[in-house]
């Protein structure tokens, strides 16, 4: 079992004060902390598996809208919690749909260059797809 300042680096434990680093994990120390990042790792893997089919990704959301609305009209409640997620839904979706930059905003970028001179910049978007998935799913599991 790590120690208290040990961390895990590609399956080898590291002890010491050093930077972590992208690729090192901090180790938890307690049974429910080694229990809670087991899982949060499998679901991250089955997150990541997921990221190509987008299709079966936004029908796995629905299907859970579905068994949350289902929940909400058989207890014939939830109207406040509704109302929040409702409001949560729309501001990652706007956030989804707007760009990421303020000059696309405020109008300053062009979108297209004029000159030969100007750079093309694409759209990028404030919040990735798979980020708005991520925060539709959690809300509502």
């Amino acid at each position: 079992k790590p120690q208290k300042h040990q961390r895990r680096v590609h399956g080898e434990y590291k002890i010491g004060m050093e930077q972590t680093t992208q690729a090192e994990e901090e180790v938890p120390e307690s049974t429910i902390d080694n229990a809670s990042y087991w899982v949060w790792q499998k679901v991250q893997a089955v997150i990541d598996m997921t990221a190509t089919y987008v299709r079966l990704r936004w029908l796995i959301a629905l299907v859970l809208l579905g068994f949350y609305v289902y929940r909400a009209a058989l207890n014939n409640g939830f109207h406040i919690i509704s109302y929040f997620l409702g409001l949560f839904m729309l501001d990652k979706f706007l956030g989804f749909i707007s760009p990421k930059d303020d000059d696309d905003v405020t109008g300053n970028a062009t979108i297209l260059p004029t000159r030969e001179t100007e750079e093309f910049r694409p759209f990028r978007r404030a919040i990735k797809e798979l980020d708005l998935w991520k925060s539709y799913i959690l809300a509502f599991g």
